[in-house]
This record gives C-alpha cells, structure tokens and sequence, in this order.
C-alpha cells in the first residue's frame, strides 16, 4: 500500500501547487485509486461559489467512503489547506487524510513554502 500512497500524495500535491500558485490557498480536495489501479480526481461542486469548507470536506468524505463499500477504491485521500505549528512557528501545510478499507482515517502534514513560480514541499 506504500507505493499506493506515495502515488496518491504526489498528485495531490501536483494539483495543491497549481492551485496554490494561482490563488495561494485553495479548497478541499481529493482522489481514490480504483481497483485498475487509476487514480480518480474528487471535487466538490456546490451552487454556492463559496462553499465551507467543512461542507466541501464532507462531501468529498462520503463519496470516498461510498466507493470504498462498493468495492472500488483501494485508497482514497482528501486534501485540505491547513497551518500547522513546529518549534514555535506556524507553517502553511496541506493536511491529506487518507481512507483505506478497514482501517480508521489517519492523516499526514505535508509543509509548503510559496516562491514566486512554484510551491517546495519542506518534508522531501
């Protein structure tokens, strides 16, 4: 499954830097892997063009949760834009919280800094 994550982290961080370089934020997003092995983009569209994002984060929630009892989603992930503290300081980061079959939710922090044209992920 390691393989599986490393792939899902690397496309939504792919997504996260185009929409944090043309906005420097963005909404929740997501994806799952089927079981071919593709990975599907998850959005929320809603009628309100500025949504919650607890709302937007529910709804891509349940619909991985519905592709994992039908029986398609190897593993889903969720992206939100969060901060997080270290030694003191705040960071921007991404927070992924990922949903496997039998498993409980978990979640991993991925820290960003913003330069002119493009995002560095601090943790590689």
């Amino acid at each position: 499954m390691e393989n599986e994550i490393k792939r899902i982290v690397n496309i939504i961080k792919e997504q996260a830097e185009t929409f944090l370089l043309m906005a420097n934020e963005f909404y929740p997003f997501g994806a799952y892997i089927n079981k071919k092995n593709s990975i599907i983009p998850l959005g929320a569209y809603l009628e309100n063009d500025q949504p919650p994002s607890l709302e937007v984060m529910t709804l891509l929630e349940k619909a991985i949760v519905d592709h994992i009892q039908k029986g398609d989603c190897i593993l889903g992930a969720i992206a939100i834009d969060v901060y997080v503290s270290f030694n003191d300081k705040k960071h921007d980061a991404i927070e992924i919280r990922f949903f496997e079959a039998g498993k409980d939710t978990y979640k991993r922090h991925y820290k960003y800094e913003i330069t002119d044209k493009q995002v560095q992920f601090l943790d590689d």
